[in-house]
């Protein structure tokens, strides 16, 4: 009896330590995160327009024009499109059953609320990159390599995109994806040494006006650096006298409608079986 006694002791004892130590390196990690904000790879460097970052919520602010909806993720839009099954659309569940579970989906119900199928803030697509800031001088730079814009190009455009200093493109490997939500032609040149090259000697313009545009193939340099990628630009294919009609963007995911006009991007929706569906049109988000 004496000896059970004994143990307990030795346990309750063993116990309060470890809480006290455990409660230790909290206050420590908690202080030091006030001294330091990026050693927390959620908050550094986040959104460079607030001291020491900001959580990036796992979804992309842009609202869906369509509602209820059940809609995917579309990697050369940066957006959510719906799905065009009015099955799908019915309710959360009947979204989130009849979807691959591995693809990035929302669903947006008939208040507007968002919901995802993934609530991390990776997913398994994420590949991790570069992501490149303008700063009020007009250099370029990048978060810490653990932030949380360097870990996918979706999260590097979510980070700012909203603000006036939007994120630019981000690198992997030898690739660069640029933010279709920044329009090339009024982007604002940083002082960096980063210099971007059409093929075919494509002039992008250098203003934001109606117009077709098409993902064009680029080259991105720094010095010895280079990466390739594509970016939306004017489409030297439609006279410049002709008026923006949705009917070029039939069966084409590699062209838009810019229409600064309107403030608005329309997009052809590859998965809409709904004719009302297939041409989506999304707000321009202000730079």
């Amino acid at each position: 009896m004496l000896r059970a006694l004994k143990s307990d002791s030795v346990q309750i004892a063993s116990t309060a330590a470890g809480l006290a130590l455990a409660a230790y390196f909290v206050t420590q990690w908690q202080a030091r995160k006030k001294i330091d904000p990026s050693i927390d790879p959620l908050r550094g460097g986040a959104d460079p327009n607030f001291p020491g970052g900001k959580p990036i919520t796992p979804h992309l602010h842009d609202p869906s024009p369509i509602f209820p909806s059940c809609e995917v993720f579309d990697p050369t839009a940066n957006l959510f499109f719906n799905l065009g099954d009015p099955k799908l659309d019915a309710s959360l569940d009947a979204c989130f059953h009849g979807v691959d579970r591995s693809a990035i989906v929302r669903y947006t119900d008939k208040d507007q609320n968002i919901h995802l199928l993934h609530k991390e803030l990776y997913l398994p697509g994420d590949v991790p990159g570069e992501c490149y800031f303008p700063d009020r001088d007009g250099n370029l730079y990048t978060p810490i390599k653990f932030a949380a814009p360097n870990q996918g190009s979706r999260l590097c455009f979510n980070a700012a995109d909203t603000h006036s200093m939007s994120a630019w493109f981000f690198t992997t490997g030898n690739s660069f994806s640029w933010n279709p939500n920044v329009n090339f032609a009024s982007a604002h040149s940083p002082n960096s040494g980063w210099n971007v090259t059409f093929q075919n000697g494509i002039n992008p313009g250098t203003t934001d006006q109606d117009e077709v545009q098409v993902l064009t193939p680029a080259t991105l340099t720094s010095g010895s650096l280079n990466f390739t990628g594509e970016i939306f630009v004017r489409d030297p294919l439609i006279p410049s006298d002709v008026q923006p009609n949705v009917t070029a963007l039939l069966n084409r995911r590699d062209r838009r409608l810019f229409m600064p006009s309107r403030h608005a991007i329309v997009y052809w929706n590859p998965h809409a079986t709904d004719d009302r569906y297939k041409y989506v049109a999304y707000p321009m988000l202000s730079q």
